[in-house]
């Protein structure tokens, strides 16, 4: 069956939690997910960011502590490695923490954006994480 799919032309990987949980990123909404601890509604939209930016800025500093360390897995590497094949042209994910990109895949569609990078709404300039952290005081620089 494999064989019919990919013989009818371009394949592309979906992913979601699963893929990453192997690498440590925990899932949003399992047991001790960031959902559990955090409003979803509250934390993850520009909206309620510039009403209460605070609080959207504590639930990125605790996902970018839980992100620390994390790397992919063989199930990225796979993707990146059947894509460098010609057999997907690219992965579409709903992960945020850019293991595929680390992994080595060039096309990568991230549906909810990368949480690795912040963009200024003031200016559109993007910086790594760490550097938007450290630009409002809640990293020590180095």
């Amino acid at each position: 069956r494999a064989a019919r799919i990919l013989a009818k032309g371009a394949v592309v990987a979906f992913t979601g939690a699963g893929i990453s949980a192997e690498s440590g990123v925990p899932t949003y909404r399992d047991p001790g997910g960031l959902w559990r601890k955090y409003d979803m509604k509250k934390v993850s939209h520009i909206k309620n960011f510039l009403r209460q930016p605070i609080d959207c800025w504590r639930f990125e500093m605790e996902l970018f502590r839980l992100l620390q360390g994390v790397e992919p897995n063989p199930g990225h590497r796979a993707l990146a490695d059947l894509e460098a094949a010609g057999v997907l042209k690219g992965v579409v994910t709903q992960n945020v923490e850019g293991l595929h990109d680390l992994a080595g895949s060039k096309h990568v569609v991230e549906l909810h954006g990368n949480e690795t990078r912040a963009r200024c709404i003031s200016c559109g300039s993007r910086v790594a994480a760490v550097e938007a952290f450290r630009s409002v005081g809640w990293l020590d620089a180095q």
